[in-house]
C-alpha cells in the first residue's frame, strides 16, 4: 500500500514525474531532459530513487511563455512545411534558431507572444488546451 500513498500524494502534490509530464504533454523523455538541461522546466530529485520532479507550476510557466510547433500542428491540422511560411511571414522564429543544429531541441518551440500578435494564428494559439 506504501505505493499507492506515494503514487496519490504525488498525483496531489503538484508534482510530475517524466513520464507523467511525457504522456501530459505528448512529447517524448529525450525533449523534456533538453527542456530541464536548459532550464526552461525547473526539476528536482527526491526520494531513494532520486526521482526527477517538475512542479505543476514550472509547467505552467512553460506553457504560458513557450508553444511547441507539433501541438500547433495537431490543433490546426496543418502540416509543418504548411505552417513555416506564415511563420516565415511574419519573422516568427524558433527560440533555438541561432543554435547549431546538433543543439537545437528536438521540437521546434516558439514563443507564444510571437504567435498571438499574428491574426492568423492567435484565435488558433489562444483556444490551445497545451
Amino acid at each position: 500500500m506504501a505505493w499507492y500513498h506515494r503514487k496519490v500524494n504525488e498525483e496531489r502534490s503538484g508534482l510530475y514525474t517524466m513520464s507523467q509530464l511525457e504522456r501530459s504533454m505528448c512529447v517524448s523523455t529525450e525533449l523534456i531532459k533538453q527542456l530541464i538541461e536548459r532550464r526552461l522546466l525547473q526539476s528536482f530529485k527526491r526520494g531513494e530513487k532520486e526521482s526527477r520532479y517538475i512542479p505543476a507550476k514550472s509547467v505552467d510557466e512553460f506553457k504560458e511563455r513557450y508553444v511547441l510547433f507539433t501541438k500547433l500542428s495537431q490543433q490546426s491540422g496543418l502540416e509543418l512545411h504548411e505552417i513555416r511560411p506564415l511563420f516565415e511571414a511574419h519573422k516568427i522564429k524558433a527560440i533555438d534558431h541561432k543554435l547549431p543544429k546538433e543543439e537545437r531541441y528536438m521540437n521546434r518551440i516558439s514563443y507564444r507572444y510571437d504567435l498571438v500578435n499574428v491574426k492568423e494564428t492567435s484565435a488558433l494559439v489562444g483556444a490551445m488546451g497545451d
